[in-house]
């Protein structure tokens, strides 16, 4: 029955976010920069989880009209990890036939989850090899991007994006030797002009945002769960070594929050850890039972860069609407 109501709700919003949007309607705000001159925008978004299911497929055309409609193009839109709920072609196949309908941004990241890295090949094996060739196949087909490896980076308007991907087919990610050679490497280039650097990965830093409780809803698990777990000090001490970066994330499904909202998982959305600032996205996709917050399916950020500062905007792409009471504002130093 719950479900039953769930898919009626995504399809109303949906219709009406169809309906409105050709002719410039839309009565819950329109996707638009707080101010004209903004230096670059992008919207993201985590844990979409397509897997067959027609009304997952409708929140996203749905998020992707919105973002095709706003009134200054967005620079980027990402997809920061478990896009697929479980890496299958089909489901990929699924993802390609509902992004290629919209022109959502100028540039389109899709970002490794650990949902994605469960791709078993024709003989039923979960190998990484044909897992890491399935992402490049797709990557390309659905955001048109060459890459040879799960991690890659790109310059957008000047800033800089570094995109982080495990190399395993476990729930914490692996990041090779060579990944994390890479990314210090990234990181001290993209230092070099001082502007705000995004790195995007769909795992948090160990402890962070509420973990462990906040992934397992449970007190009794290890310190580094839900986290990337071996590699995290060696990528701590890398983003923690420049200024102004900003660690995106999805993974623990949580919803947002501010103030002292989350307080009994200490779970936080934004938080700051040794300097750098680390953004948890809510979970895109109708949200598992244990989600932290069953009311966040459509939603995610919209990230305005300005000269002096970062505006964080809390949006839901499904319904077209901004919720401001979970923005954050970072000046930059």
């Amino acid at each position: 029955m719950i479900l039953f109501f769930k898919r009626i709700l995504v399809a109303i919003m949906a219709a009406l976010t169809a309906l409105l949007s050709p002719i410039g309607l839309h009565p819950l705000g329109a996707l638009a920069p707080k101010c004209d001159d903004v230096k670059l925008s992008f919207a993201v978004v985590s844990d979409i989880h397509l897997k067959g299911e027609y009304f997952r497929d409708d929140e996203l055309s749905a998020a992707l009209l919105d973002m095709q409609n706003a009134t200054r193009r967005l620079d980027a839109f990402i997809m920061d990890g478990d896009n697929t709920d479980h890496g299958m072609p089909e489901q990929y196949e699924e993802l390609k036939s509902v992004v290629e309908k919209f022109d959502p941004a100028d540039n389109l990241f899709m970002v490794i989850g650990n949902h994605d890295t469960w791709s078993d090949d024709e003989n039923g094996n979960n190998d990484p090899a044909y897992v890491k060739e399935l992402f490049i196949k797709y990557s390309k087909e659905i955001t048109d991007r060459d890459i040879d490896e799960v991690y890659f980076s790109q310059v957008i308007n000047g800033y800089h994006f570094i995109v982080m991907g495990s190399e395993s087919t476990h729930v914490a990610p692996t990041f090779s030797d060579r990944q994390i050679a890479w990314l210090a490497s990234e990181m001290e280039a993209a230092s070099q002009d001082g502007m705000p650097i995004f790195v995007f990965s769909h795992t948090p830093l160990n402890g962070t945002h509420g973990l462990p409780y906040s992934f397992s809803l449970d007190k009794d698990v290890p310190e580094d769960e839900g986290g990337i777990g071996e590699e995290n000090d060696a990528v701590k001490e890398i983003l923690t070594s420049y200024d102004n970066v900003f660690y995106i994330t999805g993974h623990i499904h949580g919803g947002f929050t501010k103030n002292l909202r989350g307080i009994l998982t200490d779970y936080r959305s934004v938080e700051d850890v040794d300097g750098v600032t680390c953004i948890n996205l809510t979970c895109f996709g109708t949200p598992a039972p244990n989600g932290l917050d069953l009311l966040t399916m459509g939603t995610g950020y919209v990230v305005e860069v300005y000269g002096d500062r970062v505006e964080l905007r809390a949006r839901n792409f499904m319904t077209g609407n901004w919720l401001p009471v979970f923005d954050f504002t970072f000046d930059l130093g």
